[in-house]
């Protein structure tokens, strides 16, 4: 008997279990689709989107069907052969007992030519089965490699226990007797139906079922770069929720020029002059040193050191700048210290407090973190995990400011959610209605237009001026005309300046122009 086969053989085993599971799935939303009309919740649903819906899931499941049988099979069918080449070689390898005499003739037996290996003897342990032949009499003995002579059980009567003859199967103590016919004719014919059956499943359904080496490989990366890309989004947004990482976001992150511009502001109000910035040291740090003069001269040294050193901090407290500590050095009224500013978002976390480092999310060993920090679904989840830690942070900041707030200028540019125009975060009014430019913001506050929707809505209240000839096929010029006689009514928005920016058309003041153009 052969144990050990070709490794195809081992494949095709594999292969045929997966089909049948994915057949068995689809079978399955298959039996699910037909009893969507019995269902009340499906009832309100067009029958295109439930069959879309169907579809999604059925395409997901079993995608993750296909991927997990991929990733099991080479282990799989390596395990499989190994298995088996250990019974090949035991039953090859296993020498038969010797002196072995018939129990009824007393004469030694011959060595016939079939053995088995028997491997379910529980304990893990195996023995080879040798059957040997009596010259004289005919009959036949099994015995165990270990010199162990095989008892064959014999067949109980199912009525009263009783030993039956195992060739009538026929009770020895009572009348029952059942006959049993085994057709081998029938069994091969079985077994070779299911063989081509089995063939048929492969031929059909392998290359949509079971993955190549190839698709395989991407698929299991995706899957695994999934996982990582969860943990990397919620770590994301539990930074967010750090009340010092919020106190660093809120810091302002300014250039050199403004640093120049926010000091000497600050220092001439407080009678310090000439503010003079040195050429920059670049490093981990951009390191400034500056000079200034005292123009009080009533001031003494120890005063004049102590009023620069509080009016700098106070004038860099919201960026991320600061003086050096103990940098300040006085020489007749003329003052030089240091100026350091910081980049890198842990440096920011140092200015405003302690920061504790994350914890990393155990269930990601860090060789797979590493592997897929770059994939394209892990860095899309750390930017929505940003985005959605920032709508946090900007939720919380409502129940000081209810009403909403204009962002800070170094966040954006961002689109304003009614005209469409690109602004900085502080020309930005932000709350849960979505962005508004300062200057739609002030057209609503002087009652010029109404509260407005997001100008992608797909039902919004209002179109722009832009939308006019691409979405109803009107000409500017012909709008223009429509405009002077009253068929098109629209507000003018104006900035600071007084100039239009943009023309507001609300949908219940344009009825007669809808009423004849028909979006397209």
């Amino acid at each position: 008997m052969n144990y050990l086969k070709l490794e195809q053989y081992y494949i095709d085993r594999y292969d045929l279990i997966t089909i049948k599971d994915c057949l068995d799935v689809v079978n399955l939303y298959r039996d699910l689709y037909k009893k969507k009309d019995s269902d009340e919740k499906l009832q309100k649903i067009p029958p295109e989107e439930i069959e879309k819906g169907f579809g999604h899931f059925l395409n997901w499941h079993l995608v993750s069907k296909k991927a997990n049988w991929y990733q099991r099979k080479t282990a799989t069918v390596q395990e499989w052969m190994e298995n088996d080449r250990i019974k090949q070689e035991r039953l090859d390898n296993t020498d038969p007992p010797t002196d072995v005499h018939c129990t009824d003739c007393k004469i030694e037996m011959k060595l016939g030519n079939f053995k088995h290996l028997m491997d379910h003897l529980g304990d893990n342990e195996s023995k080879v089965l040798f059957f040997f032949d009596c010259p004289k009499c005919n009959k036949r003995k099994g015995v165990y490699d270990d010199g162990e002579e095989h008892i064959f059980e014999p067949s109980l009567c199912p009525e009263c226990g009783s030993e039956m003859e195992v060739s009538s199967t026929k009770c020895q103590s009572c009348n029952y007797q059942e006959i049993e016919e085994y057709d081998w004719e029938l069994k091969k014919r079985e077994r070779e139906d299911q063989e081509k059956n089995d063939q048929v499943l492969l031929d059909t359904y392998r290359s949509e079922f079971c993955f190549s080496n190839k698709e395989g490989q991407e698929c299991v990366d995706l899957f695994e770069a999934l996982e990582v890309a969860n943990v990397v989004r919620e770590e994301v947004i539990s930074k967010y929720d750090n009340p010092i990482y919020e106190l660093a976001s809120q810091l302002k992150k300014i250039k050199i020029a403004d640093v120049e511009k926010v000091l000497t502001k600050a220092l001439s109000k407080a009678k310090f002059d000439k503010l003079a910035l040195n050429k920059p040291q670049i490093g981990q740090y951009v390191d400034v040193s500056f000079s200034v003069q005292d123009t009080d001269t009533t001031r003494s040294e120890r005063i004049s050191q102590k009023d620069l050193i509080r009016v700098i901090n106070e004038a860099l407290k919201q960026t991320n700048w600061r003086m050096v500590i103990n940098s300040v050095a006085y020489r007749l009224g003329f003052l030089t210290g240091q100026l350091i500013g910081y980049e890198s978002e842990e440096d920011l976390l140092k200015l405003v407090g302690k920061q504790n480092k994350p914890k990393l999310n155990t269930k990601i060993d860090p060789k797979t973190r590493n592997k897929y920090s770059h994939h394209n679904v892990v860095q899309l989840a750390r930017m929505l995990g940003e985005h959605e830690g920032i709508e946090n942070v900007r939720k919380r900041r409502l129940k000081n400011e209810p009403d909403g707030f204009f962002l800070q200028e170094n966040e954006g540019p961002y689109s304003c959610g009614i005209c469409g125009e690109n602004h900085y975060g502080n020309k930005i009014w932000w709350n849960l209605d979505g962005l508004q430019c300062a200057n739609c913001r002030l057209n609503i506050q002087k009652g010029v237009i109404p509260p407005l929707e997001c100008r992608y809505d797909k039902d919004k209240s209002y179109f722009l001026d832009w939308e006019i000839k691409p979405k109803y096929g009107v000409h500017p010029a012909t709008t223009a005309k429509l405009r002077r006689q009253g068929i098109l009514v629209g507000r003018d928005l104006k900035n600071t300046t007084g100039s239009t920016y943009c023309t507001v058309y609300l949908k219940n003041e344009n009825q007669r122009f809808l009423t004849k153009h028909r979006p397209k």
